[in-house]
């Protein structure tokens, strides 16, 4: 069975979302977490298949969790979750530079979360991220590690409308 972090501020989502992670019997949610300072504390002493990281909390966003996760050189297999629809080819782009391997759009609300749509979607992705060899942390940023990854992401923050480099 998979291990699996759940990091959300929200009590409603964090609970939908592992109801949606248990539901198939290869996953297992063994902690969860309502900020980026408490899934840190987690990742320093345990390790998992595969983290599932909303966007925006208090106390620590999940893009400086990655951050952090990346100047400790803590090795995590994430998944970013976030209900950011303005701002989401930026947040996607800076989740992506900084070691998260997947992104999921979050529904905003919980009747939504609950569509078998999103269900599948998350269910797959985790799949492919739990058998996933690789492990985006504590190895070269993407940014600095292919100068094809970098034309990309500037190709794509060109097109959506943002800078290179801009942070949440």
């Amino acid at each position: 069975m998979k291990k699996i972090l759940v990091v959300d501020d929200s009590a409603l989502m964090r609970r939908m979302m592992c109801d949606i992670i248990e539901s198939d019997q290869r996953f297992q949610v063994v902690d969860k977490a309502t900020n980026g300072l408490e899934a840190l504390d987690f990742l320093t002493k345990n390790t998992y298949d595969a983290v599932v990281l909303d966007v925006n909390m208090p106390k620590m966003t999940g893009i400086q969790l990655l951050e952090e996760l990346q100047k400790r050189k803590i090795q995590a297999k994430v998944i970013m979750a976030s209900t950011d629809t303005a701002e989401g080819a930026k947040v996607t782009l800076d989740a992506l530079e900084l070691g998260a391997m997947d992104f999921v759009h979050k529904p905003e609300n919980a009747f939504a979360l609950k569509e078998d749509s999103f269900k599948t979607e998350l269910i797959s992705i985790l799949e492919v991220i739990c058998e996933s060899r690789a492990c985006n942390f504590g190895r070269t940023p993407v940014r600095e590690e292919s100068q094809t990854t970098r034309k990309v992401v500037e190709l794509v923050r060109k097109h959506s409308g943002t800078t290179s480099g801009s942070k949440i």
